[in-house]
């Protein structure tokens, strides 16, 4: 139903990594005409209010930062898939992806990715988009845990733009 709003909790990278996707976002955003948006896993999301999912924010187990391998840069048919950055999984971020859909109730499935681009296109272009991207890393490091409050579905730029920063926090560093 148009006009429902859900919490998604995303995972974000750390400094360096976060500059170098946004910029590449923004870039992508401007060449294809499509809404920018903060680089970001979404971890799990839900149909809960504000002061719930910043309770889960706080109550999620302290974790080290979490390294992900870039395997491929993909595309899909999905509005918030259009051309993604494809991660290979590690027990870390299961482990964190898991505990945050325990504490909202949802049973979603995790696939770890980073959209780069969210715009309806042909096929084609996508697997072109796909093809000439450079990411000049292999591997990103993450660092923080953000809530946010999107409308649900998201299928057009106006609902991007609505997203609403709810918390963040930091996850601890090596040693501290």
């Amino acid at each position: 139903m148009p006009g429902e709003e859900t919490i998604a909790f995303w995972l974000l990278p750390a400094a360096g990594a976060r500059e170098t996707l946004a910029a590449l976002i923004a870039q992508l955003a401007e060449r294809c005409d499509a809404p920018t948006f903060e680089p970001h896993v979404t971890l799990a999301g839900g149909e809960l209010g504000p002061p719930r999912a910043n309770q889960i924010l706080q109550t999620i187990s302290a974790r080290e930062p979490i390294e992900l391998e870039i395997e491929r840069i993909d595309f899909s048919e999905q509005y918030t898939k259009t051309l993604f950055l494809q991660f290979r999984s590690v027990p870390e971020i299961e482990s964190l992806a898991a505990e945050i859909r325990r504490l909202c109730g949802g049973e979603d499935e995790f696939n770890p990715h980073s959209s780069l681009l969210y715009k309806e296109m042909p096929a084609a272009e996508k697997a072109e988009l796909a093809r000439t991207i450079k990411v000049p890393f292999q591997q990103v490091r993450f660092d923080a845990v953000k809530t946010i409050q999107t409308p649900h579905p998201i299928h057009a730029r106006e609902q991007v733009e609505a997203w609403r920063t709810l918390g963040w926090r930091q996850l601890k560093s090596s040693g501290g």
